[in-house]
């Protein structure tokens, strides 16, 4: 599954850049497109005219191990998909102190001699970055979680409702089921992409999918980009 995806992707890529001159891929992280990412950067790209950046990051430096950034450039950007043109979301000066709320989560920072960022001034500085790579993104890939979100988009979070129903390209999130407050594209962004891709595996992720293409639903947030209002998505399963 990992290669044919890679393939539809690789060829979507090269027709946008034949179309305009470019093109942009957005990339969701987790351990999941692991192997798309290794098959993908060895497809016959012209990677010079690829612009990457994010679907969603965790509020972590960028060195850290569940950075999102770090797993693009440990198993994407390596060989001839170097020359690709990398934007990440988080590239600070750590260590930093990031306010959510009422919580102040430190990554080796201390309170008194760092400033503290707030996670909507981090998603506006991502949006800035995001706009300046174009308008629309050419190929969007997506993966899915046994609770239903897709992106940084969980269920009863906050933050779920801006990234649902605002229009802020990067939202901040705050997930209350996965470690890390999160950076992710709203579900206006993702529905502008050209080209979808949503990948799946298992028997429980299968029987979450069919739920969530009964009717879009807060509890199944992936069901926001699987309703046919959304337009064309390629999902792609296997066991």
């Amino acid at each position: 599954m990992a290669l044919a995806q890679a393939q539809r992707c690789a060829q979507q890529l090269q027709t946008a850049i034949a179309q305009r001159g470019r093109a942009t891929l957005a990339l969701s992280g987790g351990r999941s497109p692991i192997a798309l990412f290794e098959h993908l950067r060895q497809q016959d790209v012209d990677w010079a005219r690829v612009q990457i950046t994010l679907v969603d990051e965790r509020c972590v430096p960028e060195d850290h191990p569940d950075s999102n950034a770090l797993l693009v450039r440990n198993h994407l950007l390596q060989g001839a998909a170097a020359q690709a043109h990398f934007t990440g979301w988080l590239d600070l000066p750590w260590p930093v102190a990031l306010d959510v709320g009422a919580e102040c989560v430190a990554h080796g920072a201390d309170r008194s001699n760092n400033a503290h960022l707030a996670g909507p001034a981090l998603a506006e500085r991502a949006s800035q970055r995001l706009r300046a790579l174009g308008p629309v993104i050419d190929v969007l890939l997506l993966g899915m979680g046994e609770d239903g979100h897709t992106a940084s988009w969980f269920p009863d979070s906050p933050g779920l409702h801006e990234a649902l129903h605002g229009m802020q390209p990067v939202v901040f999130t705050q997930p209350r089921t996965a470690a890390h407050p999160r950076l992710t594209l709203s579900r206006a962004c993702v529905l502008a992409a050209r080209h979808r891709h949503l990948a799946l595996t298992g028997a429980a992720k299968l029987a979450v999918y069919q739920r969530a293409l009964q009717a879009p639903s807060p509890e199944f947030p992936v069901s926001f980009v699987l309703e046919r209002a959304a337009g064309p998505i390629d999902v792609w399963m296997a066991p």
